[in-house]
């Protein structure tokens, strides 16, 4: 870990810790309400056609999160496997990068990107991209965060605007837009469809979680 990667993992920690204890001291009398859902994925993205899929509930009973959805999209014979989990608290949206090699995945290849914005997104949308393999099979994955219409491939960065939103009585659902597919028929092929339906999935992801702001605290 670098070392502007490691003080700001401290500043997170001490933030975070603050948060916990505003949370707890105002959890007397805040209202409460029961789950809700504030995660949407299109049925459809331009010729992207989508189906959806089933949530691992396990996977989500372990994050804890607020919402999880899981969402099949096919054009041209390539399936993209996406996957969206949301929460309004910094440990409920984790990053994805330890689970592939847990999983079993080997990283061939991980670097930074950022792709150019469309409308309803306040910035271009930096993601974390991925070759994996497993079994002479080979995947691409794209990932990124949003709060509101602001992506960021970055988990610290993503916690600290979570903790920071929360410790001033503005907090509001955050979220982590998981996309797989197999890199078909060329991996140059697939990362291009791959990056082009992240662009719009987080438009539209980033106009159902400016629905979900809760000023008043955690639902």
């Amino acid at each position: 870990m670098r070392r502007d990667e490691r003080r700001y993992l401290v500043v997170l920690l001490a933030l975070a810790a603050a948060n916990v204890l505003c949370y707890r001291l105002r959890a007397a009398s805040l209202p409460t309400a029961g789950r809700t859902k504030v995660l949407a994925l299109p049925a459809s993205v331009g010729s992207w056609q989508g189906t959806e899929a089933q949530v691992d509930k396990r996977t989500w009973a372990y994050l804890g999160a607020e919402d999880m959805v899981a969402r099949r999209y096919d054009v041209d014979g390539l399936v993209v496997e996406v996957v969206g989990v949301a929460g309004d608290q910094w440990r409920e949206v984790h990053s994805p990068a330890n689970c592939f090699p847990s999983m079993g995945w080997h990283v061939l290849r991980s670097e930074g990107r950022v792709l150019a914005r469309v409308a309803g997104l306040d910035s271009d949308v930096p993601v974390r991209y991925l070759l994996v393999s497993k079994d002479r099979r080979r995947m691409v994955a794209l990932y990124t965060f949003l709060l509101g219409g602001r992506p960021t491939a970055s988990w610290l960065r993503q916690s600290g605007r979570m903790v920071w939103a929360g410790m001033w009585g503005r907090r509001r659902p955050g979220a982590l837009l998981l996309l797989t597919a197999p890199a078909e028929p060329t991996e140059e092929q697939a990362g291009e469809k791959i990056s082009a339906l992240t662009v719009q999935l987080c438009a539209q992801v980033a106009e159902s979680l400016g629905n979900g702001e809760q000023p008043q605290g955690r639902r």
